[in-house]
């Protein structure tokens, strides 16, 4: 997907006041891939940096940056129940950014460009959402087993959206998932690709100009 779209269920939303603790209680494995884009610099796919504060000072400038640059308000997901970034503060999207972040079952992921933050992806359990049930079924998964994924870059078609996918699906797989379920818009030509070479599923029945997608992690196969 090229927009973003976060939830933080008021049923699993964690505290944050303090980020240091609870993320040494859920601690993640990290996640850190370097490659070369096709304008030929180098972008940097890794987890949030964060500190007993919460973000760490530079992340928190240039997520906070991305955010005021990056439109949130045309989003082609319908997985998720509000919008984060143009349409609320920015205090409110670092915030649930943040929880996301910490969150068993969670992780947010960015691209690092230049010292920049270029992207940002997510994750998030399934059963925070209605999901298509019938492409579960097809792909012989419950939805324990999925997690619900969503992308937005600053700049297309020079290969961010597709390392982020590559760091995101790492950490999926690492948190014990067995594929990640999305939806994009069907013009998305890029995503829509990434996900069939990727070995992964484009469901068009349920909604042909926003279909959904489900693409395999580590020794999965649909």
């Amino acid at each position: 997907m090229d927009r973003i779209l976060m939830h933080s269920s008021r049923r699993s939303r964690p505290l944050i006041s303090r980020p240091g603790q609870l993320r040494a209680m859920h601690a993640k494995r990290p996640v850190e891939r370097r490659a070369i884009l096709k304008d030929g610099r180098e972008v940097i796919s890794r987890q949030l940096r964060l500190n007993d504060a919460g973000l760490t000072d530079q992340d928190a400038r240039s997520l906070g940056e991305f955010l005021d640059r990056t439109p949130f308000l045309c989003a082609s997901s319908a997985m998720c129940s509000h919008l984060v970034g143009a349409a609320k503060s920015r205090d409110w999207a670092l915030r649930d950014i943040v929880g996301s972040a910490i969150a068993p079952g969670h992780d947010v992921l960015v691209a690092e460009v230049d010292g920049k933050i270029e992207g940002m992806c997510t994750y998030m359990p399934v059963d925070e959402f209605g999901v298509n049930e019938a492409l579960l079924m097809k792909a012989r998964l419950v939805q324990a087993e999925v997690c619900v994924s969503t992308i937005l870059v600053a700049t297309r078609r020079i290969g961010i959206g597709t390392e982020l996918k590559g760091a995101q699906m790492q950490s999926a797989d690492n948190a014990g998932y067995k594929a990640i379920m999305g939806k994009t818009a069907a013009s998305n030509v890029a995503m829509i690709g990434l996900t069939l070479k990727l070995g992964g599923i484009v469901d068009t029945e349920v909604e042909p100009a926003n279909p959904y997608t489900l693409v395999p992690l580590q020794g999965v196969e649909l």
